[in-house]
């Protein structure tokens, strides 16, 4: 649990660094780093990511994913959106961490891992949540949808900070909706497909995540040139 003073060193920082504007040098944030892994002994979540700045260049600063989401600190996301036979695969988030279980979102995503490209995370995320990998593509390719955009949500109930720059990428099923995927529960825990008429009203769900709302548009208008890909 954040105690009284671990919850004040975090927010401190939260506004010292600005979402990542206004970060110190690497030796006093590195320490920074050091301080709070002391007060609160962090056991998971602890990848290290990148911190970028609002265009989704890197700042050339490393953390752990517990300290970005903590501090609110910019990151890069990769998500997937695949078709089958005209329709979108949307998933509802298995698992039980809060706020996330039994979400509606985008077919796969995940963090970039520092040091890891956005398009080879896409097709690392695809691998680990879907249990499929470029094989089973079109083309064996994704396509970059869109430019990067901006994904923030603040989760007061478990203190973290979404503060993300999305990298949207799309790909077609080389057999339709014939195809076996390998779940993840602990992520995805349910695939299911749906027409392009009707994945729009996803976006106003009560149980949409914060990257389905934001990145679904992004697709939907681009998607003739997205699907212009496959003609």
């Amino acid at each position: 649990m954040v105690g009284v003073k671990s919850m004040s060193v975090i927010n401190h920082l939260r506004t010292t660094y600005a979402r990542g504007e206004n970060l110190p040098g690497k030796k006093q944030f590195v320490a920074q780093v050091i301080r709070l892994e002391r007060l609160l002994g962090p056991t998971a979540f602890n990848e290290e990511l990148e911190i970028v700045s609002a265009d989704g260049q890197t700042l050339g600063y490393q953390a752990p994913r517990w300290f970005v989401h903590l501090t609110g600190l910019r990151h890069l996301i990769s998500r997937v959106v695949l078709f089958g036979d005209e329709m979108v695969l949307l998933q509802r988030r298995g698992g039980d961490r809060f706020g996330v279980s039994g979400t509606y979102d985008l077919t796969a995503g995940g963090h970039v891992l520092a040091g890891e490209n956005p398009l080879e995370a896409a097709y690392r995320e695809m691998t680990e949540e879907i249990g499929i990998d470029r094989s089973a593509l079109i083309g064996e390719t994704l396509h970059q949808i869109g430019k990067p955009h901006p994904v923030y949500s603040a989760k007061p109930l478990d203190l973290t900070i979404n503060n993300e720059v999305t990298i949207l990428y799309g790909g077609r099923l080389a057999n339709g909706k014939n195809i076996m995927f390998n779940i993840d529960q602990t992520e995805a825990g349910r695939l299911f497909f749906q027409s392009l008429e009707k994945t729009q009203a996803y976006i106003d769900q009560q149980l949409a995540a914060s990257s389905l709302i934001c990145s679904l548009p992004i697709f939907l208008s681009h998607r003739d040139r997205f699907l212009a890909n496959y003609r």
